[in-house]
């Protein structure tokens, strides 16, 4: 049986959707994700964002406009470098919350 016709495949989306994060982060976040990733619904992420910055956490939030899931990897790279750099010297996170 090949992987994405499994039933665990089809279930693990549903069962692992930031919609069903609950709680507030007390580290900074980063969150990246492609407007027209085909495999996660980059909705899915700007809710979770709006969420956690209405509780007042510190998110930074990037929307890439690389398409598909796959191509996201690269720009999520990109700004998780800095991010973590900036982190372990101690420098304060970046917030896109409104």
């Amino acid at each position: 049986m090949r992987p994405t016709t499994s039933t665990r495949s089809r279930s693990a989306p549903a069962s692992t959707s930031s919609g069903s994060v609950t709680g507030r982060p007390e580290a900074p976040v980063l969150i990246v994700h492609g407007v027209t990733d085909d495999i996660v619904p980059f909705a899915q992420d700007r809710e979770l964002a709006e969420r956690w910055c209405a509780s007042g956490a510190t998110v930074q939030c990037v929307a890439t406009p690389v398409p598909t899931h796959v191509g996201g990897v690269a720009p999520g790279f990109a700004a998780a470098v800095p991010f973590l750099e900036s982190r372990f010297a101690g420098r304060e996170a970046v917030s896109t919350c409104d």
